[in-house]
């Protein structure tokens, strides 16, 4: 297993990491913070044009038909940011589960505003009063030929700073999704409270769905499977990032601050701080990269997929709680910005299932694996 980088993913990484500091720099993300939709439109044209929109789109659709870890080093780069906007969840998410529908003239132009940025899509899953039951445990129904939608999703990352809502429904009891725009009549769009980075409730009253724009898994619930082991993949990726920025603040805020005529870099309590961010940011990276080695090998890289997803929100979670503990109370102090990953590493902690849920599910595909026997 090389969990080395190519020259063309290191590349990947370095424009990611200029754009970063060029259009969203740590000052550009603080005044971003709490306003709506909680990020800057202008990086849409930019992003289309690296072709970062359209890493996971297949090629016939106007993508670059990219492999999981080349997505994975552009997603960590923008973690770095951390970059707020819809962009995971229109890119790579979207982009994946509408990718698991048959081919067709429909699909792809839906994937083609997908990498143009024409489109950008908030996915909405989870359901209030329910625990996670993964990407096809929707109730809301609708009919194979379309037709008005109710139901509430809740959870749901830059609902409001999206054009459209892929929706998760039941097709004649299969999962399925319905791409909606956000803007529609029946559709209502509320910002969720607290400490969360632009989490919203969707409420969808008779917003009406078109058969062109209702897609179904053409490999049903292994179709599904292997799409969100991909994002969940990239997700973790995205965390990492956010990790290795707590590691680079803790230890230059630890150098640089001096207490009792030392820089508090050398207190023993503040260096347990710091080498717990150390482990939590290599647990997270190392299983993030192998689960996209082994999807990207053609291996079944469900189970280190789910593995990674839960390392790493608990590593983000972990990492921002020791950060937090190097800076004392300038941490807490939004204009200086240490809160913008603590605030992200809470809304992701259990965004496409929770810690607990990912080692229940990598426990059932190892059964699987062990048997011998084909995935569900």
């Amino acid at each position: 297993m090389d969990l080395g980088l190519s020259e063309s993913e290191q590349l990947l990484g370095d424009a990611a990491q200029a754009f970063m500091a060029r259009q969203a720099d740590r000052r550009r993300l603080i005044e971003l913070q709490d306003t709506a939709p909680g990020f800057d439109r202008s990086w849409v044209g930019p992003m289309a044009e690296a072709g970062w929109l359209g890493l996971l789109v297949p090629p016939e659709a106007g993508g670059g038909g990219a492999r999981a870890l080349e997505a994975a080093v552009v997603y960590e780069e923008l973690g770095r940011g951390p970059l707020p906007g819809p962009f995971f969840s229109s890119a790579v998410l979207a982009a994946l589960l509408i990718g698991t529908a048959a081919p067709s003239a429909d699909r792809d132009e839906v994937l083609a505003d997908l990498a143009s940025g024409r489109a950008l899509v908030a996915v909405a899953l989870s359901e209030p009063g329910r625990s996670w039951q993964g990407v096809g445990g929707s109730t809301m129904t609708v009919a194979p030929t379309g037709g008005p939608l109710d139901g509430v999703k809740t959870f749901v990352p830059h609902a409001a700073g999206a054009t459209h809502l892929l929706v998760g429904v039941r097709v004649a009891g299969q999962p399925g999704f319905a791409l909606v725009p956000a803007d529609h009549p029946g559709v209502t769009i509320t910002g969720l409270a607290g400490f969360l980075a632009w989490n919203d409730v969707v409420e969808l009253r008779g917003a009406a769905v078109e058969r062109r724009h209702l897609f179904t898994p053409a490999g049903g619930p292994a179709a599904l499977e292997v799409a969100m082991a991909t994002a969940g993949a990239v997700l973790a990726a995205f965390q990492v990032g956010g990790c290795g920025t707590l590691l680079d603040l803790s230890l230059e805020y630890a150098s640089s601050r001096v207490q009792f005529g030392t820089p508090i870099g050398r207190f023993q309590r503040v260096q347990d701080h710091l080498v717990r961010i150390v482990n939590a940011l290599d647990a997270a990276r190392w299983t993030t990269y192998e689960a996209l080695w082994r999807i990207d090998s053609g291996a079944d890289g469900r189970a280190a997929a789910h593995m990674a997803q839960a390392v790493a929100s608990e590593a983000y979670f972990e990492a921002a709680n020791a950060a937090h503990e190097v800076h004392a109370g300038i941490g807490s102090d939004p204009l200086f910005g240490l809160t913008l990953f603590t605030a992200m590493s809470r809304s992701l902690h259990d965004y496409l299932g929770s810690p607990a849920w990912h080692r229940r599910q990598m426990v059932d595909a190892l059964d699987w694996a062990g048997s011998g026997a084909a995935a569900p």
